[in-house]
């Protein structure tokens, strides 16, 4: 079915940049299979790609002056205003120190892969609770319910430490390794994705 889903959404595309754009296409429609990404484009964006006074251009950005963007074949590209789409940060390592059990740095424990649990909390981090975190709960859909009971479930521990008098928490190495060895082997079987798997 994702196939079909897949081709669906190409030829969606397709129709949507129009005859004539095949070239435009090409650059455009993403290769991954649907989940992954977005596939398809909001409302009037493929539309406007090709619009007259619109010329997507796809080289890199050589230099950037008060008027505009030259790339690396050498072309002017005369601008009136420069909106960046750079991406955004994937590694989960929060922007603040956080430092946890024997000195250890969040920043550096996690340069390489987050070692986290359900996207909650993480070993040699007492009492640190996530939100979204690393290996969490959402693939794909609304954020909302995933971060409502996220919220509960820390509401409920932090209860449950003051009403038993429980000073620390932490999830154990162990655990964690258990769960993205599971997770590792789980997306084996599923569709693949460049950074948040």
């Amino acid at each position: 079915m994702q196939k079909e889903v897949h081709q669906m959404m190409i030829q969606q595309m397709k129709a949507r940049l129009g005859p004539g754009h095949e070239e435009l296409a090409a650059k455009l429609i993403p290769q991954w299979p649907p989940g992954c990404r977005r596939l398809t484009p909001g409302d009037q964006y493929l539309e406007s790609l090709v619009k007259d006074n619109v010329k997507p251009v796809f080289d890199e950005i050589a230099e950037i002056d008060k008027t505009a963007v030259v790339t690396t074949d050498g072309t002017r590209h005369e601008v009136d205003v420069l909106v960046c789409a750079t991406g955004f940060d994937v590694s989960f390592v929060p922007s603040f120190e956080i430092v946890g059990r024997n000195a250890t740095q969040i920043a550096d424990a996690w340069k390489d892969l987050p070692d986290a649990y359900l996207g909650l909390s993480a070993p040699n981090f007492p009492n640190y609770f996530m939100v979204c975190g690393p290996q969490g709960t959402l693939g794909n859909g609304s954020i909302l319910p995933s971060v409502e009971v996220t919220c509960d479930y820390i509401t409920s521990f932090l209860l449950k430490m003051q009403m038993e008098r429980i000073a620390s928490v932490e999830v154990k190495h162990e655990v964690t390794n258990e769960f993205q060895e599971h997770m590792h082997k789980f997306h084996q079987k599923t569709i693949d994705t460049s950074s948040w798997t």
